[in-house]
């Protein structure tokens, strides 16, 4: 395995290659890259070092992992790439990135987020427990949001949803604080709530534990009345077997909840 350290601020890591590469130090914290299995592009692997000392970051759009070397687009961000970097405040992610893998942000500790046009796909927990996030806008070309997505990130007070997008997954926004005498309750950090035209189903869970007073949805009040809560339940008389159980937006959300619809945003 071929390592190397250079002047610049970057790195990745290839999920299925296993050639990694160093990229450049921010304190004592080293961001490095790997290259995919097709070794057409660069992934953003992880931290080593001090994750603590990574206080800001700049991923490029290309990587080589030698000075004056071929580059090569960067497009994705791995599992857990960033997970734990409390003190991350800032950082930018290039249009090059496609996907952004399972809890690649989480437990990060920047206010603001930019998630570029290109991303498709955001994976489980990618940003959850960020504590100081305070809004996201998830752009048009996702087409796929992750379970627990934005899990437990208390500040969050406005989430756009411009993608793609036809179901919120299971936890996507679920907010809860564990209290001093350890007793669970909920949050009210969200309040307004952005949501695509495309979209067909909201699981039980996907907003609970906030406030939401307002929810703006792209589409007509037609395609509104279409939209739907699930969640999955276990077929009667068997063990490994789910289906469907569909709930009423009137039995799901607050009565005080007020729906616009053909919202622009």
């Amino acid at each position: 395995m071929k390592k190397f350290v250079c002047a610049a601020a970057v790195a990745a890591v290839g999920l299925m290659f296993l050639i990694s590469f160093g990229g450049c130090k921010a304190g004592d914290a080293n961001v490095e890259y790997t290259l995919s299995a097709n070794g057409d592009y660069y992934v953003v692997s992880g931290v080593s070092g001090d994750r603590l000392g990574l206080k800001s970051y700049e991923v490029p759009a290309t990587y080589s992992e030698t000075e004056g070397g071929a580059a090569l687009p960067v497009k994705e961000i791995a599992e857990r790439a960033f997970y734990e970097c409390y003190y991350l405040t800032e950082i930018t992610i290039p249009d090059t990135v496609q996907k952004i893998g399972t809890l690649a942000f989480a437990k990060c500790g920047f206010s603001q987020f930019t998630i570029p046009e290109g991303v498709t796909e955001i994976g489980s927990g990618a940003f959850g427990m960020c504590n100081s996030l305070t809004e996201i806008t998830v752009p048009e070309s996702v087409n796929k949001l992750g379970k627990m997505a934005f899990y437990c990130c208390p500040s969050l007070e406005t989430a756009y949803i411009k993608g793609s997008v036809t179901v919120l997954e299971e936890k996507a926004f679920f907010n809860t604080v564990i209290s001093q005498g350890g007793n669970v309750f909920l949050e009210t950090s969200l309040k307004e709530l952005y949501l695509p035209a495309s979209l067909e189903k909201i699981h039980l869970t996907a907003i609970s534990g906030n406030a939401i007073t307002d929810i703006y949805f792209a589409g007509s009040e037609t395609q509104w009345d279409k939209v739907y809560f699930f969640e999955m339940v276990k077929k009667q008389d068997s063990e490994d077997e789910y289906e469907e159980k569909r709930t009423e937006k009137s039995a799901a959300l607050n009565k005080n909840v007020k729906i616009h619809c053909d919202a622009e945003f």
